[in-house]
C-alpha cells in the first residue's frame, strides 16, 4: 500500500546509501565507476524527492567551475574562488533543491550536554564527491605501502594534536569525560565521515590550503597556508561560540599539517574523523551546555 511518509523516508535512505557508494568509488582506479554511481544517485534523488530541480543549477555551475579550474589555466584562479564560494554556500545549506535528511533531531547524550542532530546533507556530500573525483582522483591513495607510509607520518601528529585539543577542551570547561554507547555511534559516524568530514577537508585543505601553497611564492608559505586555512576553518564554527572557534582552529592546524606532512588528503580526512569520533565516544558531545 502506498504510504507517502514511508516512501519518502526510504527514498532518503536510498539516496544516502548511493551517495556513500559514490564517494567510496572515487578511490577506485577507473573514474567511470564513481561517475556512473554519481549519476544513479542523482536520478534516484530526483525520483525519491531527495533532490529538487533547483539543485541541477547548483550542480551544473559546480561542474562548470571544476572544468574551468582543471582545464583553463588562464582563469583557474577565478574558478578556484568560485569553487570556494560554492563550498561555503552548499555547506551553509542556503542553495535550494537539496532536501537533506534529518536522521535524528534534538538528541541529548547526557543531561549536561547540548542537544545535537544527525543530518545527511546531500548538498555538502555532492560537492565533496565532485571535487574529490575531478580534482584529486589521480592523487588518491591506492596501495598498502602508501597507506603504511602515510600512517607512520601521521601518527605522531595525530597523538600530539588529539592530546592538545582534548586537554584544552577539558581545561576550558568545554567538555568532560563522558562515555557514549557504541550503538549511537554508528549512524553518527556514517553521517560525520561521508556527509561532513570529506567535504570540509576537500574544501579547506584540498582546495584552500593546497592552492594557496602553490600560488604564494614566499618563504614558509606552506606553514602560513596551514595556519590561514585553520583559522578560516575555526571561524566557520562561529555558531558554537568563541571556545568552539578556538578549538576548531587548533584542530584545523592538526588537519592542515597532516595534509602538508603526508601530501595525502586522506590523512587530513582521517585525522578529522578520528578527532570527532573520540570526542563523541569519550567526551561531552557536542559540548557541555554550560560552555555556551
Amino acid at each position: 500500500m502506498f504510504n507517502p511518509a514511508t516512501d519518502l523516508i526510504l527514498g532518503l535512505q536510498l539516496t544516502s546509501l548511493l551517495t556513500i557508494l559514490s564517494m567510496l568509488a572515487v578511490w577506485l582506479p577507473r573514474p567511470q565507476i564513481w561517475q556512473t554511481l554519481y549519476g544513479i544517485t542523482l536520478i534516484t534523488g530526483f525520483v525519491t524527492g531527495s533532490l529538487g530541480a533547483a539543485s541541477l543549477i547548483s550542480l551544473a555551475l559546480l561542474l562548470s567551475l571544476l572544468w574551468l579550474y582543471t582545464r583553463k589555466a588562464e582563469i583557474a584562479l577565478w574558478a578556484w574562488l568560485g569553487l570556494l564560494l560554492m563550498g561555503v554556500l552548499l555547506g551553509l545549506h542556503v542553495l535550494p533543491g537539496f532536501h537533506n535528511h534529518a536522521y535524528v533531531s534534538g538528541v541529548q547524550l547526557s543531561s549536561d550536554t547540548a542537544p545535537f542532530s544527525i543530518w545527511f546533507n546531500y548538498d555538502k556530500s555532492m560537492y565533496g564527491i565532485l571535487v574529490l573525483g575531478l580534482v584529486f582522483h589521480q592523487q588518491l591513495l591506492r596501495s598498502w605501502s602508501g597507506l603504511k607510509q602515510m600512517l607512520r607520518q601521521l601518527l605522531p601528529l595525530l597523538v600530539g594534536g588529539l592530546a592538545l585539543v582534548y586537554v584544552l577542551g577539558l581545561l576550558m570547561g568545554y567538555s568532560k569525560w563522558d562515555w557514549t554507547p557504541v550503538m549511537m555511534f554508528i549512524p553518527w559516524a556514517v553521517k560525520n565521515l561521508f556527509f561532513t568530514v570529506v567535504a570540509e577537508e576537500i574544501m579547506f585543505r584540498g582546495l584552500l590550503q593546497r592552492e594557496l601553497s602553490l600560488r604564494l611564492p614566499v618563504k614558509y608559505a606552506g606553514h602560513a597556508c596551514v595556519w590561514f586555512a585553520a583559522l578560516l576553518f575555526g571561524a566557520a564554527h562561529f555558531a558554537g561560540g568563541l571556545q568552539y572557534v578556538l578549538l576548531s582552529s587548533l584542530a584545523g592546524l592538526l588537519y592542515g599539517y597532516a595534509y602538508k606532512v603526508t601530501g595525502r588528503i586522506e590523512a587530513a580526512i582521517l585525522a578529522h574523523f578520528i578527532l570527532n569520533a573520540c570526542q563523541f565516544l569519550f567526551f561531552s558531545y557536542p559540548y557541555l551546555a554550560s560552555a555556551i
